[in-house]
């Protein structure tokens, strides 16, 4: 088993865009999912700081959007990997004039990552700052896809390798993956 990090794919290869209405991303884990519930209306456009409406940027199945930590998929996107990963979060259509997009709004928590041999900074309250090195409970994992740890439920859209191989089964585009752990090898640092 692996365990990757989801990102939308760096360069200027890719579409990446904004909030017309400015940043919409709720604080806690808790707001997130009544923000969902709510299902507002969410304006995007094309970021032209990284992709100018001139460059040869094409849109992809999978984007970023400002400062939300949230994927964003395109329909086809959707169509494919929707199946198999709604039980995992929350989707709410997205206004966009180039084409549909949704953002998607990860609710599994798994209690899954190992503490005593991950790598923690801790706030000087004892909270989790960040997680640099991954080392997880395999058996926790299984029949996952997509996920988040209660250390940091924003900080880290995490995917397992069958959701990787759904992506690359259907040539999916802009997506990026980001090897954190495999039980096949020593944890990796999250700076790797």
């Amino acid at each position: 088993m692996k365990i990757f990090e989801l990102e939308a794919e760096s360069g200027r290869k890719w579409v990446w865009f904004f909030t017309v209405d400015g940043p919409v991303t709720p604080n806690t884990f808790d707001e997130t999912v009544e923000f969902f519930e709510k299902k507002p209306r969410i304006r995007i456009d094309r970021n032209t700081e990284s992709t100018p409406k001139s460059s040869r940027a094409k849109l992809s199945d999978y984007s970023n959007l400002d400062y939300a930590h949230m994927p964003v998929f395109s329909e086809r996107a959707k169509q494919v990997l929707g199946p198999h990963i709604d039980a995992f979060g929350l989707w709410l259509k997205l206004e966009c004039d180039e084409a549909p997009y949704w953002l998607f709004n990860i609710t599994n928590v798994v209690d899954g990552l190992d503490e005593k041999k991950s790598e923690l900074a801790r706030f000087r309250d004892g909270g989790v700052m960040a997680i640099d090195r991954f080392v997880f409970h395999p058996e926790r994992l299984r029949g996952q896809r997509m996920f988040m740890v209660p250390q940091r439920p924003l900080a880290y859209n995490l995917v397992t390798d069958e959701f990787v191989k759904l992506v690359e089964q259907h040539n999916l585009t802009g997506f990026s993956f980001k090897l954190l752990w495999s039980d096949e090898a020593q944890p990796l640092s999250a700076a790797a």
